[in-house]
């Protein structure tokens, strides 16, 4: 997978960091929870470095769901 760091800087020195991951033919945000599809923009790069992480780790996949049904 291809992941990037998008860097935008304003005039008066603020600086905003965008995690993005390849899909397909695009790139598209990643929340810091590792989920893909909003592009978020974060004060410091470590943030992204995580966020990019964990959606490479799969944390944000749902493996299983289980429901317990209760009849009383």
């Amino acid at each position: 997978m291809k992941y990037r760091i998008k860097i935008i800087h304003y005039k008066n020195g603020r600086i905003e960091y965008f995690a993005q991951k390849a899909v397909r033919w695009r790139w598209v945000g990643l929340a810091r929870g590792g989920e893909a599809g909003f592009d978020i923009p974060y004060g410091a790069r470590y943030i992204c470095l995580d966020a990019i992480d964990l959606n490479y780790e799969g944390n944000f996949n749902k493996e299983t769901i289980n429901f317990e049904y209760i009849n009383k």
